[in-house]
């Protein structure tokens, strides 16, 4: 996209030159859902870079309605995790929320919804909890969920709830998405129990996911939703990791091979390289550049990559089948011989040798 390349830029000129041909390119009035999310951050580093706001008054509202979003979430949800602590239990806030929590401007990351994990137990009395309060799961999700709470919860990571009167997403995580093993997943989230996420208006003891393990799932996020990301997930990454170490970057690369998705880490790198941001450290920048769409995986019908391999193979096959096939009636056989008649050279020249 080139909004996100102008909002990555760090020259004004570049910057300024990107802003202006995306505006030449889009419709406000039509303007992208993806692009929608990323309207505060535009203003914010438009007067940054000290050029002129593209849109003025559409940004202006938009950025009015993001402010109301946030601070309208703020109000329904934090006394529902304000009671749930006060019943002892621990939720752990994640992602948006998370990333908000660890940069400098909060309100340029934008969220959708609320995304809270509590520990597996925790689970059934969080959803009685949230029926209380006046959300509702999707029918379709809530017919599958009730038919076999345990299946469900062991195929999906979390379960999204909506109050329809409020207009308030909320996500109820058990475990981590993005592929990430569940050992893992323990391991970070107990260790986030340390962190206070100290934004203003949310009660205390609420916890927030930081460092590594934050990276490591906006990453993951990313990659899921594929097309569909509004490429936030790269700023997050692009503020979260400004003063990393080596070791940091190490640390994150390691947690994407053991998983088994490497694929998921290069195709995060060549996503980075292909919209102009800062790549990790120079250790990682010595591998050839390759399109992202070449680390792309189907991982919600894996059955579909391997079928596909499948046939790949047997055309092989069949072409490999089909060449020998030209051969053996090639005219190295005359009529009626048995063998070739390079066969029969080879064979007569031992001979005679011998």
């Amino acid at each position: 996209m080139v909004l996100v390349k102008a909002l990555l830029s760090p020259d004004s000129e570049n910057a300024k030159l990107c802003l202006e041909q995306w505006e030449r390119a889009t419709d406000v009035s039509d303007l992208d859902g993806r692009a929608l999310r990323l309207i505060p951050l535009l203003s914010d580093r438009c007067k940054q870079h000290k050029i002129e706001i593209p849109f003025p008054k559409a940004v202006s509202k938009m950025e009015r309605y993001w402010w109301l979003k946030h601070r309208w979430n703020e109000r329904v949800i934090q006394p529902l995790l304000a009671h749930w602590i006060e019943q002892g239990m621990t939720p752990v806030v994640i992602k948006g929320l998370a990333v908000q929590n660890q940069i400098a401007r909060p309100l340029n990351r934008t969220m959708s919804d609320i995304d809270v994990w509590l520990p597996y137990e925790q689970i059934d009395a969080a959803i009685d909890s949230l029926y209380a309060a006046g959300f509702e799961m999707d029918a379709s999700i809530r017919m599958r969920y009730e038919q076999n709470p345990e299946r469900y919860r062991l195929l999906r990571h979390a379960v999204p709830f909506h109050h329809t009167k409020l207009d308030v997403e909320f996500d109820l995580h058990w475990r981590l998405g993005g592929l990430v093993a569940r050992n893992r997943v323990t391991d970070w989230l107990s260790n986030s129990a340390t962190v206070e996420l100290t934004l203003d208006g949310w009660a205390k003891g609420i916890r927030a996911m930081s460092g590594v393990p934050l990276v490591r799932t906006i990453m993951g996020n990313g990659y899921m939703d594929g097309n569909w990301s509004s490429a936030m997930w790269i700023f997050d990454l692009h503020q979260l990791t400004q003063n990393w170490s080596l070791a940091d970057w190490e640390e994150l690369k390691k947690s994407f091979f053991e998983d088994g998705v490497d694929f998921m880490w290069f195709w995060c790198l060549s996503t980075l390289f292909e919209n102009g941001a800062k790549l990790p450290p120079k250790s990682f920048e010595a591998a050839t550049p390759q399109p992202s769409i070449r680390y792309r995986r189907n991982i919600y019908y894996p059955h579909k990559d391997m079928y596909v391999r499948y046939v790949s193979i047997l055309a092989r096959v069949h072409l490999c089948k089909v060449m020998y096939s030209a051969f053996r009636h090639t005219q190295y056989r005359a009529y009626g011989e048995r063998f070739p008649r390079k066969v029969k050279i080879f064979v007569a020249f031992f001979q005679a040798s011998s």
